[in-house]
């Protein structure tokens, strides 16, 4: 995993960017189990700003809650993909015309 340990300052928009960032790259793959406890400590920061990331991004549908405890990367059924292509190659378009 490709995680750090956070600069001081907004703690919660830190560690919510270093999780997309991780996310995005792949660090954690389809229906991989992530305790909060663990990314505080790889962070170097406490539960708190951790929890607040994951929330965030529970919201933006990248994590699943499964426990107060835990969070969970969804997996990537068919429908979801299709959906996933479809918007991007619709953005990908538009920013190479732009």
């Amino acid at each position: 995993m490709n995680l750090q340990p956070l600069a001081q300052g907004n703690l919660s928009a830190r560690a919510y960017a270093a999780l997309r960032d991780a996310l995005i790259s792949g660090s954690f793959g389809p229906g991989e189990r992530i305790v909060m406890q663990d990314l505080a400590v790889r962070l170097g920061t406490s539960v708190t700003p951790v929890r607040e990331a994951c929330l965030r991004l529970v919201s933006e549908q990248g994590l699943e809650i499964r426990s107060g405890r835990f969070i969970v990367v969804p997996d990537l059924d068919l429908a979801r993909y299709l959906e996933i292509r479809t918007i991007r190659t619709a953005l990908e378009s538009l920013a190479a015309e732009l």
